[in-house]
C-alpha cells in the first residue's frame, strides 16, 4: 500500500518536475537504515522521504517545509497508524480512502 500526496510547491527530482509524491509504506529494513544514520528527527524524515518516494536526497532538501510536513504526517500514518489530513490519496486497496482506516461490515 502506498499513499499519493499532492504537492503545494513542486519539485524538480530525477530530470522532471514532480506535482505529487507517492510514498511507500517503510519496512523495517528502511527503519534499521535511517536510524543507522542518525541524523536527527528532521533528518531521519528527510532520509524515509527520499527512499520511499525513491527520489535523490538533493530533491527532498528542496521540498517546501509545508509539504514536508505533509509528507511527515503520511509517514507517521504509516507507522503509528494515524489518520492523515490534506491532499492526500491512498492506493492498494479499492476500498481504501485518504487516511480513513478500512471499515468492515456488520
Amino acid at each position: 500500500m502506498s499513499q499519493t500526496v499532492t504537492l503545494m510547491y513542486p519539485i524538480q527530482a530525477n530530470g522532471r518536475e514532480l506535482t505529487e509524491m507517492t510514498l511507500r509504506r517503510p519496512t523495517v529494513k528502511d527503519l534499521k537504515e535511517v536510524e543507522r544514520l542518525a541524523l536527527g528527527k528532521q533528518a531521519e524524515y528527510a532520509a524515509l522521504i527520499s527512499r520511499l518516494a525513491v527520489i535523490p536526497t538533493s530533491a527532498v532538501d528542496a521540498i517546501d517545509g509545508s509539504d514536508f510536513l505533509r509528507l511527515v504526517e503520511v509517514i507517521d500514518g504509516f507507522l503509528f497508524g494515524y489518520p492523515t489530513t490534506g491532499s492526500s490519496t491512498s492506493s492498494g486497496s479499492p476500498s481504501a480512502s485518504a487516511g480513513a482506516p478500512p471499515t468492515s461490515t456488520p
